[in-house]
């Protein structure tokens, strides 16, 4: 059996555990009331209720089972795009869209644009001039360290210039240098490039973020400039990355992958869970920042997890590797508040911790904890691609394991 199974076996045990007492308690009541040969009534309440734990239980069990080995979805389940975000700043607010546009990077914009804070030693030439042709390091900032980037909300005028919101009022539209200098900085241990938008905006965030001390940029990936998803030291040991002969998709200043998927059911159960231990609770899709939210009817939580290869709208998508969960979820996305007792990192942990078990021996984050929840997938991208919110997600291939297992 799957390693996968073993939740929903625990499940079916309880399940099977509480008829069984129910049967006992009905079958010892019947007894009671009737005068009747117990064994007669005993043999016909039997079969009634071997047939009734059957039909309710050990066949959709074996239906579930049935439909992973062979590739197919149970009879009634039925998935679609509930709604799309696109966060063209990473770590600031989301746009909301009915339709997106696809390119080699994902949806069209995502994660283009990341702040980062020049070395303190640089502050005169943090903010950059439009000569300027020399790379600097800079370091990444992000909701981790500055929660109230998720308040700054993005949008785009109608000639397609960004423009960056705070929730005082303020706003500007970015206007890049002509000739912008190229500025390097670590994404996660590897090494990436953007081009500097300018002094104007660079001081409009260095005071809303409150950084006057040590400056910020805003940089920009723009097309046709990417980074593969190989190259990525932490990952680049996922299956579907290291046997993939494009180098497995890639992506612009996302963490990782160009697509993150959850589904509702999966929000729904952490929802849930939290209410049954009296926790924080009423959790949002924002609170996990993904590009695609799926409404899963007639399915499981997770179920998202066992989709390997499936196309939404026509467009073929590809796991890459369930998503582990960092210190982004426990801000709020509409006060840039974060929960001090961690939630809901904290329960995902308790239930759904676990180490990556793609992860070579000696490799630094082998034994690291992950918290998971949603997955990270790719596209194959072809020109014209787009999603619509409505549209059916159909799955081809289904997965037999997990890549993470419980630490």
């Amino acid at each position: 059996v799957p390693s996968f199974c073993c939740h929903n076996a625990s499940w079916l045990a309880l399940n099977m555990l509480t008829d069984l007492i129910s049967v006992i308690f009905g079958v010892t009541v019947l007894w009671v009331m009737t005068s009747g040969s117990f064994s007669a009534m005993a043999a016909n309440v039997a079969w009634g209720c071997t047939a009734w734990v059957f039909t309710q239980h050990i066949f959709p069990y074996w239906k579930h089972l049935w439909r992973i080995s062979c590739g197919h979805w149970e009879p009634g389940i039925k998935a679609h795009i509930e709604a799309l975000y696109c966060f063209p700043v990473k770590s600031c607010g989301a746009i909301s869209l009915k339709e997106a546009t696809l390119g080699p990077c994902g949806i069209e914009h995502d994660r283009e644009w990341v702040i980062v804070r020049m070395p303190t030693q640089s502050s005169e030439t943090a903010q950059s001039s439009e000569t300027a042709q020399s790379s600097e390091t800079a370091q990444m900032l992000t909701i981790r360290d500055y929660p109230a980037m998720v308040l700054l909300k993005p949008s785009f005028d109608p000639e397609g210039q960004l423009e960056l919101k705070t929730p005082s009022g303020s706003s500007i539209t970015v206007v890049a240098p002509s000739t912008p200098r190229t500025v390097s900085f670590l994404l996660w241990r590897t090494e990436v490039q953007g081009f500097d938008q300018g002094p104007q905006v660079a001081r409009f965030l260095t005071e809303y973020l409150g950084c006057e001390d040590s400056p910020v940029l805003l940089l920009r990936m723009p097309d046709p400039q990417s980074r593969q998803l190989s190259q990525c030291s932490k990952y680049l040991h996922a299956p579907a990355v290291a046997d993939a002969s494009d180098g497995g998709g890639a992506a612009k200043f996302s963490d990782w992958a160009p697509f993150n998927v959850l589904s509702t059911t999966s929000l729904r159960w952490l929802n849930r869970r939290c209410v049954a231990l009296q926790r924080p609770c009423n959790y949002t899709a924002l609170h996990f920042r993904p590009n695609i939210v799926v409404n899963l009817v007639g399915g499981q939580a997770f179920d998202e997890e066992m989709w390997d290869r499936f196309s939404i709208g026509g467009v073929p998508f590809q796991f890459l590797k369930h998503t582990g969960r960092c210190l982004v979820p426990t801000v709020d996305p509409l006060t840039g508040v974060r929960n001090k007792k961690m939630e809901p990192l904290t329960t995902l942990k308790q239930f759904r911790g676990g180490v990556y078990t793609f992860l070579p021996d000696g490799h630094a984050d082998r034994d690291k904890e992950e918290a998971f929840l949603a997955v990270a997938a790719r596209h194959f991208p072809e020109t014209g691609q787009k999603l619509r919110v409505g549209d059916e997600v159909h799955v081809s291939e289904f997965r037999d394991n997990r890549l993470w297992q419980h630490s």
